[in-house]
């Protein structure tokens, strides 16, 4: 018979990486697992965020009742992610449920920091019911550990996962016949995704370099702060604005692209940067949160400081300039990236849920 498990978190259409996730959870199903899903948020104004959050509270007992998980398996970030999940995490345990709670996004440290010690004790207490818990990296692992009091016991550490089909060899060399290298950012783009330092650095590339170059951000929030400083350094007209885009749309984004560039402030293990890499593509990427651990300590990317726009500017231009660097690191990418396939992640998520 099949275990049944209850997959909580953002709805699946969400714009973001945690719904992306689920979505390869479901399609990746591990043999005897069934999967259902409830969404405790979608996109749209605050109040109605608000509002389905509390729906949710009020309907979480008799959606156990109805659905009868052996497992829930809550996913997490920070700020109203946490305070939405919070009360899920009571009804579970007092339903004797499996709970699993799984962390992302790296704004959690700065967050808890914040809160008064009431509500810190608040999240501590609660999240301490869990049966156990996931962070994405040993990073993140101690450092939750460290600052929730959880047990060595209860601790797991479950990478993210890639399940986009491999690029052939010639893809490669196709990218490269109209002699531009092209640079591609896919997430939120808002400075704390590190947008401002990208724009910088691209600014300040010279002309004869730059011409060689394509700069394409995919993804959502280019509000008044970034428009403003496109045009302060004159890059509106070079650096192309895609939008959000589906799975199939961005998986062909990528096959354009020859290095993906996310210059992050916080992270956790971007699950954008492990697609880039499933498909071959060179990784520029900052030193925070669970990114070195995830390039290998650099050997599969290049790892630059955060909030660095010349440091950034440089490598950037290296991978221009050195064709050899360029493909050296197109290869290490996605030698790594296999590691990160369904099958192996299978076998230790069956084991978290008790299969």
């Amino acid at each position: 018979m099949a275990m049944r498990v209850l997959m909580v978190g953002p709805a699946l259409d969400v714009r973001g990486g945690i719904s992306n996730l689920e979505q390869m959870l479901m399609r990746n199903a591990p043999a005897g697992i069934l999967y259902s899903h409830v969404a405790t948020m979608r996109d749209g104004a605050a109040i109605n965020k608000l509002i389905r959050g509390v729906v949710i509270w009020l309907a979480f007992p008799l959606i156990l009742i109805w659905r009868r998980p052996a497992v829930v398996h809550i996913h997490f970030a920070s700020r109203g992610s946490t305070w939405r999940k919070l009360p899920l995490i009571w009804w579970s345990r007092f339903f004797w449920r499996r709970l699993i709670l799984q962390a992302h996004g790296g704004g959690f440290k700065e967050f808890y920091a914040n809160l008064g010690p009431l509500r810190r004790a608040a999240i501590r207490h609660t999240i301490r019911r869990a049966t156990l818990f996931v962070a994405s990296t040993e990073m993140w692992s101690q450092f939750y550990a460290q600052t929730l009091g959880l047990s060595k016991e209860k601790m797991r550490c479950l990478p993210n996962f890639i399940d986009n089909p491999r690029r052939a060899e010639e893809e490669t060399v196709e990218l490269e016949a109209d002699g531009l290298t092209r640079f591609l950012f896919v997430g939120r783009i808002c400075e704390m995704k590190g947008v401002l330092d990208l724009i910088d650095a691209y600014a300040s590339i010279p002309d004869s370099i730059r011409d060689k170059m394509e700069l394409t951000f995919a993804g959502s929030g280019a509000d008044d702060l970034i428009q403003t400083r496109l045009t302060e350094t004159e890059m509106a007209d070079e650096i192309k604005l895609v939008g959000w885009l589906d799975r199939d749309s961005l998986a062909d984004l990528r096959r354009q692209a020859a290095v993906f560039v996310l210059p992050s402030h916080k992270e956790t293990f971007p699950l954008s940067i492990l697609e880039a890499m499933g498909d071959g593509l060179a990784i520029l990427a900052c030193d925070v949160g669970g990114v070195p651990e995830l390039l290998d300590g650099g050997t599969a990317g290049v790892l630059v400081p955060a909030r660095d726009p010349l440091q950034l500017a440089k490598e950037m231009q290296r991978f221009v300039t050195d064709p050899e660097h360029l493909q050296q690191m197109q290869s290490t990418s996605a030698t790594r990236a296999e590691e990160y396939r369904p099958g192996k992640w299978s076998k230790e998520l069956l084991a978290i849920y008790g299969a």
